[in-house]
């Protein structure tokens, strides 16, 4: 009776630490499209921590992949679901260690890793054991491709020296030329800076000194013409009473020439008008005043 008591105390204990575990734990896939040998028994770092360990591998249902579900079991573990996993190898004590590990992303997502999600995972390759396993033909290919890279490496870095030289005996034999161009550039600029600064003198004394004569010549003139104004106005002023005096005669003709008319026009009213015209009686004695003052 004591035993069954223990085994049932004992087994209340372990399923409480598996409901705890699976409360408290999150379950991963994680997706590897190429995996080197994995053994189940991998633990999962995160930034060099030990959060977690493999539980299952598997193949996917179209045999493309496999999948590796992982138990993390770190407290308060918030990762983004865009968060990868790559399987590493590390030597410890001459002895390799297999391990996976999270690497948190560039551009996180703003969703969290929860239960059941799939990551996608990436291996990394061991060359030694790469080659170890190659086939002698396409090793022998390998090599080949390797003595070749080595050979148009080697004529680079010839072609690049005597590159280099043909440069330096360049430079050399324009040396001269080069020292020569310089001084030309040298006194160019002294040049220029000369003809700038009597542009600027000759700007400063000649051309204004003419701006300044040229100012006064102008006012003078102006001062001229007003005088012209002011005596063309007095001119026009000493006119005006002849200009009235000629208006004055003007009419005075006018006036005479309509007496003249209206004393024709009587005297052709009365008998023998004609006659009396033709002996020079054309206006009547007693005066007409068809002109009136």
């Amino acid at each position: 009776m004591f035993i069954i008591n223990l085994i049932l105390i004992v087994g209340i204990i372990l399923l409480g630490i598996h409901i705890y575990t699976l409360l408290t734990s999150l379950y991963l896939t994680i997706d590897f499209k190429e995996l080197r040998p994995m053994h189940e028994k991998v633990y999962v770092f995160y930034k060099g921590l030990k959060i977690g360990r493999v539980t299952k591998m598997e193949l996917c249902h179209d045999c493309q992949s496999t999948y590796v579900r992982v138990r993390l079991s770190y407290k308060g573990l918030k990762l983004p679901v865009n968060t990868t996993a790559v399987f590493k190898k590390e030597k410890k004590k001459k002895k390799e260690i297999d391990f996976i590990e999270l690497i948190y992303p560039k551009n996180p997502s703003q969703y969290l890793l929860s239960n059941g999600n799939i990551i996608n995972g990436s291996s990394t390759i061991d060359v030694e054991t790469y080659l170890a396993n190659r086939d002698p033909d396409e090793l022998e290919q390998i090599k080949q491709n390797l003595l070749n890279s080595s050979e148009n490496l080697d004529e680079s870095l010839k072609q690049l020296s005597s590159l280099f030289v043909t440069i330096q005996d360049t430079i050399k034999e324009n040396q001269k030329n080069i020292y020569l161009s310089s001084g030309n550039l040298a006194q160019t600029t002294d040049n220029i800076k000369n003809i700038t600064q009597k542009f600027n003198n000759s700007l400063s004394q000649q051309s204004l000194d003419n701006t300044v004569s040229n100012l006064d010549n102008v006012s003078q003139n102006l001062q001229n013409i007003s005088g012209n104004l002011a005596g063309t106005t007095t001119g026009l002023n000493n006119s005006m009473p002849r200009v009235d005096s000629a208006l004055y005669q003007a009419q005075g003709v006018l006036c005479n020439l309509n007496e003249i008319t209206c004393g024709v026009k009587e005297t052709m009213k009365k008998p023998f008008g004609g006659l009396r015209i033709l002996f020079g009686k054309a206006i009547p004695s007693k005066k007409t005043r068809c002109c009136k003052p």
